[in-house]
């Protein structure tokens, strides 16, 4: 089909990024409610909220175990693949700043500043997100995806 963008590609998940975050501009949603989110029928990729790369420094600081169930979330690839970068910068920028005060560093720390990078995707256009709305997204089940195609060709 011509003018269509392949899900696939880096020009698809731009615009399923683009169209989620216009549904959150529109409605009192957060992305994890969208329907681009909820109806992703493509590629998901379990998040690690405590990204992995620093997986020594957590652990030595502070116990804290980034491949723990309750510590991963899974997302939409086209969602991973915009937040990973951002991601893992900010937490490397927080990490040598608390190694470079040498405080050492507590649980709680890193649950603040974890809630700190969710204020920033806030005020990026991604609603009002919290930790509980990314653990508790899940990805559609064929039968909820095939509803929703009857849902959506019955309209036109």
């Amino acid at each position: 089909m011509a003018g269509q963008t392949s899900p696939g590609t880096r020009a698809g998940y731009l615009t399923k990024l683009q169209l989620a975050l216009e549904q959150v501009r529109r409605g009192s949603v957060n992305i994890c409610q969208t329907l681009e989110w909820r109806l992703w029928d493509g590629k998901w990729h379990l998040h690690h909220l405590y990204p992995q790369q620093f997986r020594d420094c957590f652990m030595r600081t502070m116990r804290l175990d980034v491949d723990a169930k309750q510590f991963l979330v899974d997302v939409p690839d086209w969602f991973h693949k915009r937040l990973h970068p951002w991601w893992n910068s900010r937490w490397a920028e927080w990490i040598a700043r608390r190694e470079a005060s040498g405080n050492p560093t507590q649980f709680r720390d890193a649950v603040e500043f974890l809630n700190q990078l969710l204020k920033e995707l806030e005020q990026a256009g991604c609603g009002k997100l919290k930790i509980v709305d990314l653990l508790h997204s899940v990805r559609p089940t064929a039968q909820q995806l095939a509803e929703q195609r009857a849902r959506e060709l019955g309209g036109r």
